[in-house]
């Protein structure tokens, strides 16, 4: 067995500790920096001719909750009566004196992370758990970007410890062995670990279990509700403590049944069965790109397709000037054992096998004929499940954009150029679905009684070009959907910016009047106003009235639940988001100001004549001189 590099990043702050990775199940990549942690968002681009993998980026930096903090003043005036021994002691541990006089400020850092089930928050989404060296634990959604605060776990446990730990200390002014009785009271409030349950559901409310570990030797197991109301507040329940005197930490991740990948940190990597009672250990030719470097963390996507190993220099350098940055380099390994076509052919949704479809696509972009790697359906397209035409449709589309090695730009792009005949279809197959749930509605809203008039027009189009009756699923379908909607009335459209009526077909992209009318891509409602939803992946819009007909709408045609648009979502507004954690912190700015003040000021001195530094570049390159617009860059 051997590996096959994809792609690689070099990242920046530097990744110093081990076990600094994991890919979550909703396909975000975390990685722990000295500064925070990064979050990669896998971004599925099957419309791509590169041989590159698109991520949405984000950071978070390290919060600044000291658990101890509250106890400042009580454990100040009793350690200066220790012995100059444990006076020295309890100065080293930053965790427990965060703000006495004399102390330099502990060094914020995130020291572990964890992921939650996906779908634990709406639309099918992870919740990121983080540990920071304080000891504190927090939970982190992502908006847009932003990582926000839901939870801070820590300032429960102190509430919940608080009035016993003041009686402690209190009670050893007294006692002989106040060091010990201040360390062991903070280490209740210091956790070390973290990890998540699977999602349960039991009836109609769904949630997961999360527990803490300190290192008093305390395990807290809390209870976390999924989140579907952002207006409010998370409120975990307390489930139960369980003590323990051990602790264990492992690094292991599975590819198969009882098999198991592992990389040391000299950066060999093996594969260890387990099938047999003597542990069998396969070496694997490793062809990923490395100098002197170490391996500080490895994690799998979803369908154990796509593997990430981090390296960081194994030799320190001076701190002054770093020679190489740390490296995400994405791999996957050749053989059976991790085959995306065979993932994706034995699954039922594409959402779900997302990750195989970008290894296949990057595989195809090198490939000399793209058609072998990828394999479109060839047999009868209209009697295919949905899940089959989406997969038609979206290796079709690779196939032509790995050919003629040009982008796509959109959807409508493809239905436009007619790429692939999988497309209308797919639109079939929503159309239905959507005049199927309105009629298990009592009633239905004016948006959506139009939208099921303009979907019946779409419908009666459809079976209008069809010159003779058809056995196949999709057309026995659409008959059995107008029949059932026959009751409906037909609704008279108007355009949303002037009330001009609308008389032409469902497909009119303007109204008389001229305005400009962009359609939602399930229900063909016009959209005017910024209160709408996106595909993450086709960036296909769809109408607001859709979370009225479904608990979680999804693109008909990526299967990924859709996502609001971010200037319609006001985040100050709800209660359930807390402190912005992706924006660093004052402190750290004005530092990072002060170590480039002198490098400004030098910059400052040079001779405004010497050149030497600048290059310029025509940007307009027109026969008429006058024309051009030059701009100076200067080199960094």
């Amino acid at each position: 067995m051997e590996t096959e590099e994809l792609y690689n990043i070099s990242i920046s702050p530097l990744v110093t500790i081990p076990f600094a990775t994991q890919w979550s199940p909703d396909n975000q990549i975390s990685i722990i920096t000295d500064k925070g942690v990064h979050v990669f968002e896998l971004q599925p681009s099957p419309m791509s001719p590169n041989s590159t993998i698109k991520f949405a980026r984000s950071f978070i930096y390290p919060p600044e909750n000291l658990p101890a903090c509250s106890f400042a003043n009580k454990i100040d005036s009793l350690i200066w009566n220790l012995d100059r021994e444990n006076i020295y002691s309890i100065l080293m541990e930053e965790t427990i004196t965060p703000i006495i006089d004399g102390v330099n400020d502990m060094n914020h850092r995130i020291v572990n992370i964890m992921w939650s089930p996906k779908n634990l928050i709406s639309p099918s989404q992870c919740v990121l758990a983080i540990l920071t060296t304080a000891g504190t634990v927090e939970l982190l959604h992502k908006v847009f970007n932003v990582w926000y605060s839901i939870c801070d776990i820590s300032s429960l446990r102190l509430k919940n410890m608080k009035d016993n730990i003041i009686s402690n200390l209190d009670k050893c002014k007294k006692s002989k062995d106040k060091y010990t009785v201040i360390v062991e009271n903070m280490r209740q409030l210091q956790a070390c670990a973290m990890t998540w349950s699977e999602l349960f559901k039991i009836e109609e409310a769904s949630f997961a279990y999360f527990s803490v570990a300190y290192y008093n030797g305390d395990i807290l197991i809390w209870k976390i509700p999924r989140i579907s109301n952002f207006t409010e507040s998370l409120i975990p329940v307390s489930i139960g403590q369980i003590n323990l005197n051990t602790a264990v930490r492992i690094s292991i991740i599975p590819i198969a049944a009882q098999q198991f990948l592992m990389t040391t940190q000299d950066n060999q990597f093996f594969i260890v069965n387990t099938e047999s009672n003597n542990l069998i250990i396969v070496d694997i030719e490793n062809h990923l790109t490395q100098g002197t470097v170490q391996s500080l963390g490895l994690a799998h996507s979803p369908n154990k397709v796509m593997f990430i190993n981090i390296t960081s220099p194994r030799i320190i350098y001076d701190h002054l000037v770093m020679r190489e940055p740390s490296v995400m380099h994405i791999f996957t390994l050749k053989g059976s054992i991790c085959d995306p076509l065979s993932i994706i052919n034995n699954s039922t949704n594409l959402i779900n096998v997302w990750d195989c479809m970008e290894v296949l696509r990057l595989k195809a972009t090198k490939a000399e004929d793209p058609s072998m790697v990828l394999c479109p359906a060839i047999e009868k397209l209209e009697s295919l499940s949905l899940y089959k035409l989406q997969l038609s449709m979206w290796m079709t589309v690779m196939i032509n954009v790995c050919t003629t090695k040009k982008p796509i730009p959109n959807i409508n792009h493809i239905r436009k150029c007619k790429i692939t005949p999988a497309l209308p279809l797919i639109f079939l197959h929503s159309a239905c679905a959507f005049l199927d749930n309105s009629t298990k509605k009592s009633t239905l809203s004016k948006d959506q009684r139009l939208a099921v008039s303009l979907l019946r027009k779409y419908l009666e189009v459809y079976l209008a070009d069809e010159d003779e009756v058809k056995e196949d699923v999709a057309y026995q379908r659409v008959r059995e959907i107008l029949n059932a909607t026959a009751s409906c009335l037909n609704e008279i459209e108007k355009c949303d910016l002037c009330g001009e009526v609308i008389d032409e077909l469902w497909n009119v992209a303007s109204c008389p009047q001229g305005h400009k009318l962009p359609r939602c891509s399930t229900t063909l409602l016009q959209i005017t106003l910024l209160e709408y939803y996106v595909c993450p992946i086709c960036a296909q819009i769809f109408h607001p009235c859709l979370k009225e007909m479904y608990e979680e709408p999804q693109c008909q045609f990526c299967d990924m639940p859709i996502l609001q648009n971010s200037y319609a979502f006001d985040v100050e507004e709800s209660k359930l988001y807390g402190r912005n954690l992706s924006q660093q912190r004052i402190t750290d700015v004005e530092s990072s100001r002060e170590l480039n003040s002198e490098e400004t000021h030098e910059n400052q001195r040079r001779n405004k004549w010497d050149t030497s530094h600048n290059y310029s570049v025509i940007m307009n390159d027109d026969d008429d001189e006058s024309g051009r617009i030059t701009e100076k860059w200067e080199e960094f």
